[in-house]
């Protein structure tokens, strides 16, 4: 599946937009709202009960892989009233479709309609949709402020830049095969020192729960804080440091030493400049001189490594299945056999890592790549509105953002990318089970804390 923005001539925004709503109702969602330039395209909408169009309110826009605009919003509905966003849901941004125009409408329409906060200005996805949200704040210019992306990163074939004016939450589940894919991210983003949190949640590719939803508009309001384009909320400060200081010396005294090194990690980068973190500094510090974490270090890699194997290998067997009638039996068979001793290793119970590894395998379609590597992304030409004029370095250069990896069982398709370095199959074919669809919600949604990832690749 592939998510496509070809980036042409956009049609300008208005200087100024209009201070009302529309008589939208505040604290109620509204599934569709038509854009006013192509009454045939639509958004989910909410708005805070408090929303005033005298006072401009932060925006969140959300992209899902199969346009369904209502489901991100009710994710984030809660955290929306209760730090007064406002959060749009596109109904026609989905994967296997150019969306350049869909986001320019709907940037409009919003933009028309409401009184937004213009440093506030942010951006979340799923799958495919991570990459739209990303693959748009990068090429926008200072536009958006920050992302939310779950279950996917950047646009295939592009690389995180350190100038990138935006921070970065990301979130995968444990069984989410494009988890190994965000922690790469993860790491780069540090490398590029843009201020990013990684969080992991009991469940697979999937739009995150609701509860980390929230804690990542919890996170881009301290974001703000920093930025100085929110004003200081002492009190807000010190509960959201106590509880996140709680969990992680809970990750320490378990015996997570990876979770709580990462959770300390974040206290200290988080709350700088808003209250003192050296203690949190100095015990992330010494969780990672320990042999514990190092260990679990290693373990985690060995499991990526070992879920690109195993991937590699259905891959491997489905192409066969393509290639010449005499070998299609045999691979038929091994193919089955390779699924079966998979799904055992899912489904037994308490699999711990061999689990979480089968079930990624499973579900990751032998096609998709692990990590995105490319040149610096080509600018949005985002036209001036509002006072701000867009950058003389736009252009109209494409900037092309492929959605990755997806669990959806059904694309053949020819004409992929070539076989990379890795062995992925030069064709795309179907997720080798159908137990997984793409967004479906997980039997097990409950947020199970931050995933870990090694800073260095010393062990």
């Amino acid at each position: 599946m592939r998510a496509v923005i070809a980036v042409g001539a956009l049609a300008s925004l208005l200087a100024a937009p209009s201070r009302a709503a529309d008589g939208i109702t505040p604290g109620v969602l509204a599934e569709r709202i038509p854009v006013s330039a192509a009454p045939e395209e639509s958004y989910a909408l909410y708005l805070p009960s408090g929303y005033s169009p005298s006072r401009p309110t932060p925006i969140l826009y959300a992209f899902d892989p199969r346009a369904r605009g209502r489901v991100p919003v009710e994710r984030f509905q809660a955290a929306a009233e209760r730090y007064g966003w406002a959060v749009v849901g596109s109904n026609n941004s989905r994967n296997g479709i150019a969306v350049t125009d869909i986001v320019s409408r709907l940037w409009d329409d919003t933009h028309r309609r409401l009184a937004i906060d213009e440093r506030r200005v942010y951006m979340t996805g799923f799958s495919g949709g991570a990459r739209v949200a990303s693959g748009i704040a990068l090429s926008s210019r200072g536009l958006v402020a920050g992302v939310i992306a779950f279950g996917a990163g950047l646009p295939s074939g592009v690389q995180m830049v350190k100038d990138a004016p935006f921070v970065f939450f990301g979130g995968a589940g444990r069984d989410d095969f494009n988890l190994p894919e965000m922690r790469h991210l993860a790491a780069d983003l540090d490398a590029a020192a843009i201020p990013n949190r990684l969080e992991t949640w009991d469940g697979g590719h999937e739009w995150a729960p609701p509860e980390l939803c929230t804690l990542a508009v919890e996170w881009l309001e301290l974001s703000a804080m920093r930025a100085g384009t929110r004003g200081k909320d002492g009190g807000l400060v010190e509960q959201w440091a106590r509880r996140d200081e709680e969990r992680a010396r809970q990750q320490e005294t378990a015996g997570a030493a990876v979770e709580a090194a990462e959770a300390f990690d974040s206290l200290a980068e988080d709350f700088r400049g808003l209250r003192d973190t050296s203690d949190y500094a100095q015990a992330a510090a010494r969780i990672r001189g320990s042999r514990a974490y190092k260990d679990a270090v290693r373990a985690q890699r060995e499991d990526d490594r070992r879920q690109g194997q195993l991937s590699n290998e259905l891959g491997a067997t489905l192409q066969q299945l393509l290639g010449d009638a005499d070998g299609r039996l045999s691979a038929l068979a091994t193919l089955r056999g390779s699924i079966a001793t998979l799904r055992r290793a899912a489904e037994k119970e308490n699999a711990g890592r061999e689990g979480h590894v089968a079930r990624r395998a499973l579900t990751r379609p032998p096609c998709a790549r692990a990590r995105n590597t490319a040149a610096r992304p080509r600018p949005w030409p985002w036209p001036a509105r509002s006072g701000r004029s867009a950058p003389a370095s736009c252009t109209s250069s494409p900037v092309s953002i492929h959605s990755g990896a997806t669990s959806t069982p059904r694309w053949w398709r020819s004409g992929a990318p070539s076989r990379a370095a890795s062995g992925t199959p030069t064709r795309c074919g179907p997720s080798p089970t159908s137990s997984a669809s793409d967004g479906a919600p997980s039997s097990r949604p409950s947020w199970s804390g931050r995933v870990p990832r090694p800073r260095s690749n010393s062990s």
